[in-house]
């Protein structure tokens, strides 16, 4: 399930410059749980779910308010770049 993007506060950013891929990495405010989000070359938007290892795709307006959260968050949080490509 995705957090409520009111609910996260965003903390770093990395970037893989080769593969145009993003992964951030937030809180919930409310739990304190830690999200890892992966946006790929294409945009699309996924929610890393540890309990059973895989990547759940974020859909429709909640992918786009966490690009959007990203897009803010790289004026204020730490944002590192690989000059490689991610390859899952």
């Amino acid at each position: 399930m995705c957090p409520k993007v009111e609910d996260i506060r965003m903390e770093h950013i990395v970037e893989y410059t080769k593969s145009y891929s993003t992964f951030a990495t937030a809180r919930e405010t409310s739990s304190n749980h830690l999200r890892i989000f992966l946006v790929d070359d294409s945009g699309n938007v996924y929610l890393r779910n540890g309990r059973v290892g895989n990547w759940m795709e974020v859909l429709g307006a909640a992918a786009e308010k966490i690009r959007y959260c990203i897009d803010q968050a790289r004026s204020y949080v730490p944002v590192y770049k690989v000059n490689a490509a991610y390859t899952n």
